[in-house]
């Protein structure tokens, strides 16, 4: 699954892009991209409608558009993979931790917000980061460390065992909460 803002900066192209070329080899794997373009944004607008043209002409049988959602948890709970793949850097990196919290295997685009979390985590779990992270903006790349998580699913819970514990460590929502009101009130 990939949740976020349809925008280019958020590369729901590559994740599609890797679908296409996992479609033969992996038939029982199916994407989802879960959000909507900002409608005040015509670059957002012509984005959505050209990854859903890209899809539509692919005929792909194994991905998913699904709508906004009121809660990303519960779309992190029903996938087995959680893809954060920023065209650009990010300050931070909120779907990676927000996945992780749910004991969620991630895989992302090497771009600074991410990658640092997860080589942060890599660290903690004692673990290789090089599962978590491939080339930005190479869907080929992608689709190869998907293809291998499916055929190594017994890799991911060396990762998910630990998610939980990681970012209640370093990124307790309450404490992360309390950091920031006392931020935004100039405490």
């Amino acid at each position: 699954v990939l949740v976020g803002r349809i925008d280019p900066r958020k590369g729901q192209q590559y994740a599609i892009e890797a679908a296409d070329l996992l479609l033969e080899r992996n038939p029982d794997l199916n994407f989802f991209i879960v959000g909507s373009p900002f409608a005040e944004d015509p670059r957002t607008t012509a984005y959505d409608e050209s990854i859903k043209k890209f899809a539509a002409e692919r005929k792909l049988k194994n991905l998913f558009f699904v709508d906004e959602v009121d809660d990303p948890f519960a779309a992190f709970s029903k996938a087995d993979l959680v893809l954060v793949l920023p065209t650009e850097p990010e300050t931070f990196g909120r779907v990676t931790i927000e996945a992780l919290s749910q004991g969620k295997m991630v895989v992302a685009f090497a771009q600074d917000g991410p990658k640092q979390v997860l080589e942060a985590f890599a660290k903690f779990a004692k673990a290789n980061p090089a599962l978590m992270l491939c080339e930005v903006g190479n869907a080929m790349s992608l689709a190869e460390k998907i293809g291998y998580l499916a055929d190594n699913p017994d890799e991911i819970e060396i990762y998910t065992q630990h998610a939980r514990a990681f970012t209640k460590k370093y990124f307790d929502f309450s404490e992360t909460k309390k950091r920031m009101l006392n931020l935004l009130l100039g405490k």
